[in-house]
């Protein structure tokens, strides 16, 4: 008798345990928390193995950048919309995404669409740490085992917001309590599939994501060390062209603080627009689009305005009745 009465107990336990478990990630779901599951070296690394087994596959789009490339996309819509397969290469805590075209122009036979991140902030070439150690996870530590690691992780962690590994109950009380968003790290998600969920819904981040102090602190380019420097960039976009590839190199939105310092530091009439009438790629700024896009926190766009950029990208790209890609001259002669 006891036997079975322990069993009962355990049974209404875990019964309790189950709805009370679906009931709270109801209530987490509905304030607008998504599952997350943030972009580490190993997914990174998993995403860049794909591109491996496509060469000649031109139905095909990745996108590099920084964290960034991670939100500022509707990446379902983008997929869609070009009728491609989308594949996210981008990395939080980046600076220099041309780490990673580097790679692809160089290590992989990649012909399809490539959409790169430029910001002119970070364009001091200085070494990326992140961007590299990422490459040299990709090329020395992926085995069998984190593959399929990642794999029940990624599947468990896509379908509940409770299991993240990124929740904390004091962020959380916040959120629910006292209108904020999760921290920093929970800005956005990426699922195995590379589809993109970001986690702006009901609250937005009023904190600026970089600092005046940390903006004082960049070392800024003069207009011809920022244009030499690019030069090797879009060298890099010319050789993925060349073997009938496509290369976009994308200026995201950026707001406050931050709109600020690159319009101060950068203007774009002595620097982007002398890259973008130059490029062997197309490029294409936010400012040349219809709508007036704003981010939360200057830096990042959330999930509505993601889908907003992604529609004005793909209409900015199919509205051009020929897409010249000019690899017959030098952004810069004989840079090397």
């Amino acid at each position: 008798m006891s036997n079975n009465r322990y069993s009962k107990i355990f049974l209404i336990s875990l019964l309790a345990f189950i709805v009370s478990f679906v009931i709270v990630e109801f209530l987490v779901r509905k304030i607008g928390l998504t599952p997350t599951l943030r972009m580490n070296y190993l997914t990174w690394s998993i995403n860049r193995k794909k591109i491996d087994n496509m060469a000649g596959n031109k139905q095909v789009a990745i996108l590099l950048g920084t964290s960034r490339t991670g939100a500022n996309y509707d990446q379902k819509l983008l997929g869609e919309r070009l009728n491609v397969e989308v594949i996210q290469l981008g990395l939080a805590g980046t600076y220099h995404p041309f780490v990673f075209l580097k790679d692809i122009a160089e290590n992989t036979d990649f012909c399809g669409k490539v959409f790169v991140e430029v910001v002119p902030l970070f364009g001091n070439p200085v070494y990326d740490y992140r961007a590299e150690r990422a490459i040299r996870y990709y090329k020395n530590s992926l085995c069998t085992s984190e593959i399929l690691n990642n794999k029940i992780e990624t599947y468990i962690f896509e379908r509940s917001v409770l299991l993240s590994p990124r929740i904390d109950i004091t962020r959380l009380e916040k959120c629910i309590f006292g209108g904020f968003i999760m921290a920093e790290f929970d800005r956005y998600t990426i699922t195995k599939e590379s589809r993109i969920y970001y986690n702006y819904y009901k609250y937005n981040i009023t904190t600026p994501t970089h600092s005046r102090e940390f903006y004082n602190s960049i070392d800024v380019l003069d207009n011809d060390q920022w244009l030499e420097y690019m030069a090797k960039v879009d060298s890099y976009g010319k050789m993925i062209i060349q073997r009938g590839g496509e290369v976009y190199f994308v200026r995201f939105p950026t707001s406050g603080l931050s709109k600020e310092f690159e319009d101060k530091t950068y203007p774009r009439e002595k620097y982007w627009d002398i890259f973008a009438a130059n490029t062997s790629g197309v490029a294409i700024h936010y400012a040349d689009f219809d709508s007036d896009i704003k981010c939360p926190e200057d830096w990042h766009l959330d999930w509505r305005q993601a889908s907003v950029f992604t529609g004005e990208l793909v209409d900015a790209i199919k509205s051009r009745k020929e897409l010249v890609f000019d690899t017959d001259h030098d952004l810069i002669p004989n840079a090397q």
